[in-house]
């Protein structure tokens, strides 16, 4: 399935997840979620034995979209921190390791992305 911010391909046993969000892979709410989308899809699939997560662009992942925060009342920030939450707390606990090829930036919640990953 293709999606808008977070795909990924599986060669020689090798899932690669990268995020595409223009210019620094910002971690927006649609992001999150297919972020998420991609390592529920991915997690039924035996044959992956390695997951490598990465970024394109000049930045890994350089935080949280911090123009959505304006718009957010407090019932949407709660809601938005509770999927990161749960998304970081899926990658932690995936069944095969997560290498982050951290290839830039990797601010406030890029770097807490990456930490979830086990290298």
């Amino acid at each position: 399935m293709e999606r808008k911010y977070a795909n990924y391909v599986i060669e020689d046993n090798i899932a690669t997840v990268t995020l595409n969000n223009p210019p620094v892979n910002a971690l927006g709410i649609e992001v999150v979620r297919e972020l998420d989308q991609v390592f529920e899809e991915i997690k039924v699939n035996d044959s992956i034995r390695v997951v490598i997560l990465t970024g394109v662009g000049k930045a890994f992942v350089a935080g949280a979209n911090m123009k959505a925060f304006l718009t957010f009342d407090r019932k949407a920030g709660e809601q938005y921190a509770l999927e990161v939450t749960d998304m970081q707390r899926k990658i932690d606990e995936f069944d095969v390791p997560v290498i982050a090829a951290v290839n830039g930036y990797a601010l406030g919640g890029g770097c807490e992305l990456a930490m979830s990953c086990d290298i």
